[in-house]
């Protein structure tokens, strides 16, 4: 039995609704995150506030999508490493380098190899960096604030990677494209 039923927007508190229609007139549907943690107001108003600051970090949006499709990879969440598969592609980066970091392979690009690197110690070590790993990412032109955005990202990350999970999102019907399941890896793996 599914934990949540629905992932309708009309049966969600009224303190949600207007942050709703704002992310319909932004996206032009409600993906089906947002419409599971708009049961909690508070929820929904976090990750709203979260996204934007990270959006506002120092880190462009292709680096963005590198922190936020590597922690969703590392925390095993099949809707944010679907979704953020596409959002990655379509801000330019090659699809070749999106699979690598879906198969947690090294990336050709220096730059993004370090952060994704960079990105995975952080969110398998809790934030115990190692020195060459940092130095590597402060050699690919990263600085101090850099170091400190990307843990924006990993918190927003780790925030729906875990409310992925407890509500067992579908994926919307948008970003079945570059669907991705940690089945699909475990097969691939055994074969």
């Amino acid at each position: 039995m599914k934990r949540f039923e629905s992932f309708k927007t009309d049966d969600v508190p009224n303190e949600s609704k207007s942050m709703l229609d704002s992310i319909e007139s932004k996206y032009g549907f409600v993906p089906n995150l947002v419409a599971g943690i708009a049961r909690s107001p508070e929820l929904l108003k976090s990750y709203l506030e979260l996204s934007k600051n990270f959006e506002n970090s120092s880190l462009k949006p292709d680096e963005q999508q590198i922190v936020l499709l590597t922690t969703s990879r590392l925390n095993e969440c099949e809707y944010c490493t679907s979704v953020h598969s596409m959002t990655a592609e379509n801000s330019g980066i090659e699809w070749e380098t999106v699979e690598k970091i879906r198969n947690r392979e090294k990336v050709s690009d220096e730059r993004y190899e370090a952060l994704r690197t960079f990105t995975e110690r952080v969110v398998k070590d809790n934030g115990h960096v190692p020195h060459d790993v940092h130095t590597q990412f402060k050699n690919a032109g990263f600085d101090e604030k850099s170091a400190l955005d990307v843990m924006v990202g990993v918190t927003l990350k780790t925030l729906t990677n875990s409310a992925n999970h407890l509500i067992e999102t579908p994926l919307d019907e948008q970003f079945q494209k570059r669907a991705w399941s940690t089945e699909s890896k475990k097969q691939t793996a055994t074969a």
